[in-house]
């Protein structure tokens, strides 16, 4: 039976020091607006993503989908974290890019930059800054069967021509842990030749070059996760470059042919008749 006083019973217990209701609800405010942690695209052994950035919008400062990441560097060949990276474009064009477009992450419409609404994500560079722009992209294997392989098809457009285009380049490298980049290889490496002066075109795209069905060889083991970064690297007077109509198949295991032990079912000197079968997947 409790027999303390009244005013006793909500003492503060030995040791232990009370916290006040404002603290407490400050905290779970800095709680409802922390950063998330990123979330990744699923993908299994024999499925696909694909992404052709046109649920992004028109607006300069349009947001990615779940899963994809952007970010531009002041340095050439350059390739930061993904967990560094934003998530939303800077600057929009389309028709016409203009030759004083201001560097930075593009949303890219072909066709008027306002209203256009097939869309692609870019980089465009200055004499100092941009001279990199990655665009990540975060996948899980959420499957319960290995991926080998990883075929992969996207488009390389081109929105603004630089003199000096020919150093322009989007490379794909990846990555197991979203930092420490491999490259993927040189089909995976595109650029566009430099043009007389800077320009823009009536109708962006003004050119396109499509890689198609390309095999990474990577093999993602059931809930482990691959990092892949198209990398735009670029010098002053660049190419306006995008990425598009991204399409990555997940190549499962191929299974090893199963063999039935075969026995003699009939014999004589000069041949032998064998019962039973076999069978690939």
């Amino acid at each position: 039976i409790d027999r303390k006083p009244a005013g006793k019973r909500n003492a503060t217990m030995k040791g232990v020091t009370p916290v006040p209701l404002r603290a407490i609800a400050s905290a779970l405010v800095l709680c409802a607006f922390a950063p998330q942690a990123a979330r990744a695209i699923d993908i299994s052994a024999g499925g696909t993503v694909q992404q052709n950035f046109d649920s992004i919008g028109t607006a300069a400062a349009a947001t990615l989908p779940t899963g994809w990441k952007t970010a531009n560097e002041a340095a050439q060949n350059t390739r930061n974290a993904y967990s560094a990276a934003g998530t939303a474009t800077t600057n929009r064009a389309g028709n016409n890019m203009s030759v004083s477009a201001a560097n930075g992450v593009y949303n890219l419409g072909a066709g008027d930059a306002a209203t256009a609404t097939d869309r692609a994500v870019g980089y465009l560079s200055s004499s100092s800054a941009s001279r990199s722009g990655n665009l990540f992209v975060y996948l899980t294997n959420n499957g319960a069967t290995t991926i080998t392989n990883l075929v992969i098809s996207y488009n390389v457009e081109l929105y603004r021509g630089g003199t000096a285009g020919g150093t322009n380049s989007f490379r794909l490298f990846c990555a197991t842990n979203g930092s420490s980049w491999s490259y993927c290889g040189s089909v995976f490496s595109n650029r566009f030749d430099a043009v007389a002066t800077n320009r823009g075109y009536a109708s962006a795209p003004g050119s396109t070059v499509s890689v198609t069905n390309q095999n990474l060889p990577v093999t993602v083991a059931a809930a482990s996760t691959i990092y892949l970064v198209w990398n735009y690297s670029a010098a002053a007077n660049s190419h306006g470059m995008g990425i598009d109509d991204v399409t990555i198949f997940a190549q499962p295991s191929t299974a090893a042919p199963s063999v039935t032990t075969l026995a003699p079912s009939s014999s004589n000197t000069t041949s032998v008749v064998l019962g039973g079968d076999v069978t690939a997947d």
